[in-house]
Order: structure tokens, then C-alpha cells, then sequence
């Protein structure tokens, strides 16, 4: 890309070659050779603009994927989370079929002795 100071300090020279540009006095550039500037100009002006909106939906897609990506831990994690309190709420139930299970063989066992 050309600075400013670059662009002039070209204005300012001869081209010296056989394009057929036809140069203004005072070292300017020919009308076609403006023109052809400004096109070219035009066209990297276009092509910044398109970089840029690709730039930016690319960024649109990593931070959807982002929190996609959070989301999908999240959901994770909460299963995981609900899978431990499910398993303790089993093992509480567990402990409480043992407890009652014992009760009631202790039961047996004294219905036993009473009725011999």
C-alpha cells in the first residue's frame, strides 16, 4: 500500500517509460494515469471492505462457538452435578431399606421368642 507522501513523490516524477501516459507539465500525472489510480484505489478500498466483513463474521463465529462450547460445559456439568445428588439421594435411600430391613428382622426374631 502507498503512503500519501509516496503517491505525490511519484506525481512528481517522469514516468520515463513507452506506456503511452502522456504527462501534464509540472510532473502530474496524465488523466488516464488518474484515472487508472483511482480504480485501482477503488479497488483496494472494495477489497478492505470485504476483509473487514470477513473479519468480523469470523469473530461473529468464534464467540458463537464460544459460548456454544460454554453452554455444552454448562450442561455438563449441571448433568454431572444432578447425577451426584441423584447418587446420594439413592445411597440415603439405600442406607434407609438397610436400616428398615434390620428393623424388621429384629422384629421377626422377637415375634419369635415370644411365641415359643
Amino acid at each position: 500500500m502507498f503512503s500519501a507522501d509516496e503517491i505525490q513523490a511519484q506525481a512528481e516524477q517522469s514516468d520515463g517509460g513507452d506506456d503511452g501516459d502522456q504527462m501534464e507539465p509540472r510532473g502530474g500525472f496524465s488523466e488516464h494515469k488518474m484515472e487508472n489510480l483511482q480504480r485501482e484505489l477503488g479497488e483496494l478500498l472494495d477489497l478492505s471492505e470485504k476483509a473487514e466483513a470477513a473479519a468480523k463474521d469470523a469473530l461473529e463465529r468464534t464467540v458463537d462457538s464460544k459460548v456454544a462450547r460454554q453452554h455444552v460445559e454448562l450442561m455438563r456439568t449441571s448433568e454431572v452435578e444432578n447425577g451426584r445428588r441423584a447418587s446420594e439421594e439413592a445411597e440415603k435411600v439405600s442406607v434407609a431399606a438397610v436400616a428398615a430391613s434390620k428393623a424388621t428382622r429384629t422384629a421377626v426374631e422377637q415375634a419369635e421368642e415370644v411365641s415359643r
